[in-house]
């Protein structure tokens, strides 16, 4: 679709340098015609160039095995639909699910939070990828993937015997496999929160849907989207096995907080990230005296504004820990001494978490510690109705007058650890 629109956007001009030459007949135009004579040439010997090598690539063995060992030593290897039927032809194996993945650059996490407890399953499976990039990353991962870029080539999940597909977000192109209707259609999502993602009408297109506890499944009620009651299976979160459970309140006195984004969203009812906040919310919490482990949601990296805003932050906290021999970190920043890749090990790090609506937040309400929300659509007294699981921490607005006060309250005075036991067995 890109190189389609870029050739389209260089046609363009093109056809206007020749209208031009033909009008005007200077030698402004005539420079301008003669560079698009030049595009027009780059243009056919790039599609004629692309055009040669997959017909090499498809023909040619040696050519094929020279291409794929400089994809494979590159990282960009992503296995076709051909070669992977070939390979289960061979050996003659059949898998018993697929999961299907589309979805947004740096969102290949909502498959690898499963990977492992599906492996567990002791079944063959694929992964079924929709863009090449996606696809290279999880062969780099030694994954069983497969590239399915056109519609033609998903049939390759029955073919191989699959009977399940698994899903984790909703993404516009799960249309395309949920055609195949003998084949029971998974949604696992790729976490829980408060926020419309978690309750989407589009859930109820899938056989089942995955939910880590009865909230979960009360959350699509309470928000008038009706899927019957037999789609649902309630799943806990196997995620949280690797938790640590405070099993009593803080008593400590060096504390480290957690402060973990969300990323704005893809609607403004979808915006409940702290981003344009953050650094108002680092320099409270650096001003505190306690650790502190800011992990921005990878979407936050694409937005060039909050990518800056990030590198402020981290130089802020370099410079903290240079003059005051802290320990403050960027979770996944190799630049700091302490990195905490997976959001588990942020979660385990820390004692106290200040959040967004998030699914962060369903995953540490598992270890009852303390945390707070922030409501940064300003929904005040309806905030904790509207995001139920805002209700067992404490809260904060974007004008942030009430944080040091609920800061104390976190880390000093958790009155709210009780209400935090009952509203995970709902949770999870």
């Amino acid at each position: 679709m890109k190189n389609s629109k870029l050739a389209g956007v260089l046609l363009a001009i093109i056809a206007t340098a020749l209208v031009a030459f033909l009008a005007f007949d200077t030698t402004t135009w005539r420079l301008i015609s003669y560079l698009g004579g030049f595009l027009l040439v780059g243009l056919s010997l790039y599609g004629i160039g692309q055009r040669l090598l997959r017909f090499a690539y498809e023909k040619i063995p040696f050519v094929a095995n020279k291409y794929r060992a400089f994809s494979e030593y590159a990282g960009e290897y992503a296995p076709t639909v051909d070669e992977v039927k070939s390979q289960f032809q061979i050996t003659g194996k059949r898998i018993e699910f697929v999961f299907y993945f589309d979805g947004p650059a740096k969102s290949e996490h909502h498959v690898l939070m499963w990977i492992d407890h599906l492996k567990k399953l002791q079944r063959n499976y694929i992964i079924l990828s929709r863009k090449r990039t996606d696809a290279a990353k999880f062969h780099a991962l030694g994954l069983p993937v497969v590239f399915a870029p056109n519609l033609r080539d998903l049939g390759i999940a029955c073919e191989l015997g699959a009977k399940v597909v698994f899903y984790a977000n909703n993404g516009m192109l799960n249309s395309h496999m949920l055609k195949y209707n003998t084949l029971t259609h998974v949604q696992l999502l790729h976490g829980e929160s408060d926020k419309a993602s978690s309750f989407s009408p589009l859930s109820a297109v899938y056989d089942i849907v995955a939910v880590a506890g009865p909230a979960g499944q009360s959350r699509y009620a309470a928000n008038d989207v009706f899927i019957p009651s037999r789609k649902f299976r309630i799943v806990s979160r196997p995620q949280i096995a690797k938790l640590d459970v405070a099993i009593s309140p803080i008593k400590k006195s060096d504390i480290s907080i957690l402060y973990a984004t969300t990323w704005s969203g893809f609607h403004d009812e979808n915006d409940h990230s702290s981003m344009p906040i953050a650094e108002d919310i680092i320099d409270r919490l650096v001003a505190s005296g306690h650790r502190v482990v800011f992990r921005p949601h990878p979407y936050c990296y694409k937005d060039k504004t909050q990518r800056r805003q990030i590198g402020r932050i981290a130089s802020r906290l370099k410079s903290v820990n240079a003059k005051s021999g802290t320990n403050h970190c960027v979770s996944n920043d190799p630049e700091f001494d302490l990195v905490y890749p997976d959001v588990n090990d942020c979660i385990n790090a820390c004692d106290v978490m200040i959040s967004d609506v998030t699914s962060v937040l369903a995953d540490w309400i598992y270890t009852l510690k303390p945390y707070i929300t922030t409501d940064i659509q300003g929904d005040g007294e309806e905030f904790c109705s509207q995001n139920p699981l805002a209700k067992g921490g404490y809260v904060v607005d974007r004008s942030l007058k009430s944080f040091d006060g609920a800061l104390s309250q976190a880390i000093n005075d958790d009155s709210l650890r009780e209400h935090r036991i009952a509203l995970r067995e709902s949770v999870l």
